[in-house]
């Protein structure tokens, strides 16, 4: 004896079949029935620049302006200063060189033709020679450090670009 399932139709599975093709095709309907129509539809910021097609983007561009004044060449009066001066053997030394009044330094460092000088040191200073740290504050010279490795003293020339 074999069970069969015998499929009918009842009225309770009709009902259900019906009540399912009814919810999903509400969001189909409700999708076709509200367009936005007007800008005031949409908040402020919801739609990003790569949501909106290329012809619309290069519509919003406007035409340009008036070209600004020229600037002006801050490095043109670029100045070097330097000072030389022995470092003894096995020993560091720094020197520091102050940019003029009215003037701020932008680069600075040392040179020796001796292969026993190591840089070891070289940034911005303030007026008294104090390291430049702020973000934003004006260099008034360039301090460099030299360490003589070497068994005699050797000559340094120790410089700061100033404009």
């Amino acid at each position: 004896m074999s069970n069969r399932l015998q499929t009918r139709t009842t009225p309770s599975m009709a009902i259900a079949i019906l009540a399912l093709f009814i919810a999903l095709s509400g969001t189909a309907v409700a999708a076709s029935r509200y367009i936005i129509t007007s800008s005031s539809q949409i908040k402020p910021g919801a739609i990003a620049l790569q949501n909106i097609s290329l012809g619309a983007r290069v519509s919003l561009k406007g035409s340009a302006g008036p070209p600004g004044p020229a600037g002006t060449n801050a490095l043109a009066n670029t100045t070097v200063y330097s000072h030389s001066a022995p470092v003894p053997a096995n020993q560091y030394f720094y020197y520091f060189v102050l940019c003029p009044s009215g003037e701020r330094a932008i680069s600075g460092g040392a040179t020796t033709s001796s292969s026993f000088a190591v840089i070891n040191e070289s940034f911005p200073i303030d007026t008294n020679g104090n390291p430049v740290t702020d973000n934003g504050a004006l260099a008034a010279g360039w301090r460099t450090q030299v360490y003589n490795s070497g068994g005699s003293q050797l000559q340094v020339t120790y410089y700061a670009m100033c404009a």
